[in-house]
């Protein structure tokens, strides 16, 4: 890997062509999908509206789990932690992507702590929420956040999901193979729609990452697309993946097609959100959300047909950004007069202080891609730009990992911000908040 020197500091530059072929590396590959629905009456975490909102709050204690939010009453299908693991040597490569709404900093601490026992370093952990509005919530110890769209934190729920994140993990550490990798991206049609009134415009690439066993058989994969899992609108009160579980599980089943073996393993796809802060699915209800996940793995065919391997040689590097507090300046949902129902006046500020001035991202560099996370979700402006960077500076495939390894919700551009809008007032850290992660990016990617 070359080094270059950024601003007096050591970053990682991209190879032109990997060091060694994809046959010379001898690589392993765990996958692993596990349940983690919880009980039925712990309230669904993603929109904070009336429609969801228990009124006035369960001062009584009525509900075991639920206090700002109604409890959800079903399962539409089930909430899923998913693993992918890389192994090359001592070196590992770990993956996880979540059927919940986001997943915080402390999340992502309490989850490494679960399983730094089996050699991951932080560097090399990426654990991304799918951003279902379906899944779900008393997971969040933040208060504002509680407040905003999750409910109360519950111990035991969180007890609960750690201890189905960690089987997940140890079941996908269990089943590493000897196997290769192989990426492709290929353009979606008639998924997405901007949700600002900026018709057409959202990324609509599709990156795939998927593992193939020595035997030839499909393993599953990483798959990587902005788009909101809203689907199911704030009426809905079962459990459910929503759209990125249909296209997990619709590409799952076109690979087990593929294989065609009867002692062939189910394929595990991990859906990775994108750059999806301005981007809402085409269709709606459970009929259109099957129908999206039935579209994409339509559409992924001829990419699976012309899929080029990959080298498994990687580095990750980090950086820590300062954002300042959050809502100094900012014209953030609290402050909305629709939400002032619910938010007191003289506590709005108080919450929003609970927020992190601080964050981390991280570069990753797999064979000729580049992975970079995003603490949130960034708009499509966002997405595009570092795209375009990344492939001029020589990647072959960008991947815009949002929601990954923190949550600071919504990150629009200045000229985004100054217009208004959802987006624009649940831009906690203000006009100037994506342009100092892009700028991170740029500098640690060297792009």
């Amino acid at each position: 890997m070359k080094l270059a020197k950024i601003e007096g500091k050591k970053h990682y530059m991209p190879d032109r062509s990997p060091s060694q072929s994809p046959e010379e590396i001898r690589l392993s590959v765990g996958l692993a999908s596990v349940d983690i629905t919880p009980e039925i009456g712990v309230p669904l975490a993603g929109f904070g509206g009336r429609r969801r909102r228990v009124i006035p709050w369960d001062v009584p204690n009525r509900y075991p789990y639920a206090t700002f939010l109604k409890p959800s009453t079903g399962i539409l299908d089930p909430i899923r932690a998913k693993a992918m693991i890389l192994k090359t040597g001592n070196d590992m490569l770990f993956f996880l992507s979540l059927d919940l709404v986001a997943v915080t900093a402390k999340i992502v601490g309490d989850i490494h702590a679960r399983i730094k026992h089996l050699g991951f370093s932080e560097n090399e952990i990426f654990i991304s929420a799918t951003h279902t509005h379906s899944g779900p919530g008393t997971l969040s110890r933040n208060q504002f956040w509680q407040a905003a769209a999750s409910d109360k934190f519950q111990q035991q729920i969180y007890e609960r999901f750690l201890d189905g994140v960690q089987t997940t993990i140890q079941r996908a550490h269990a089943t590493l193979t000897e196997a290769s990798l192989f990426a492709a991206s290929f353009k979606t049609e008639d998924l997405q729609r901007n949700r600002r009134g900026r018709k057409g415009h959202f990324d609509s690439e599709a990156n795939l990452l998927l593992a193939k066993s020595k035997k030839g058989q499909w393993l599953g994969g990483l798959v990587n697309l902005a788009i909101h899992g809203t689907a199911l609108d704030a009426g809905n009160s079962q459990f459910s993946a929503d759209v990125p579980g249909a296209i997990e599980n619709a590409l799952a089943k076109k690979l087990r097609a593929e294989n065609a073996a009867p002692d062939a393993a189910e394929a595990v796809i991990l859906f990775l959100n994108g750059a999806e802060g301005d981007v809402a699915p085409m269709r709606g209800g459970v009929e259109g959300m099957n129908k999206i996940g039935a579209d994409f793995a339509q559409q992924a065919q001829p990419a699976l047909k012309n899929l080029r391997p990959i080298s498994p040689e990687w580095k990750a590097h980090s950086t820590e950004i300062h954002l300042g507090a959050a809502g100094v300046g900012a014209r953030n949902c609290v402050d909305n007069d629709a939400w002032s129902w619910f938010v007191p006046g003289w506590y709005r500020l108080s919450l929003i202080k609970k927020m992190p001035q601080k964050t981390r991202i991280w570069n990753l560099r797999l064979g000729d891609m580049i992975f970079l996370t995003w603490p949130g979700e960034p708009t499509t402006a966002f997405g595009l730009e570092i795209k375009n960077l990344a492939t001029t500076a020589g990647f072959k495939q960008a991947w815009i990992l949002g929601l990954t390894n923190d949550y600071l919700a919504y990150f629009t551009t200045p000229s985004e911000y100054d217009e208004g809008g959802y987006e624009a007032c649940g831009t906690l850290y203000g006009r100037e908040g994506g342009s100092k992660i892009l700028k991170a990016h740029k500098t640690m990617a060297g792009l």
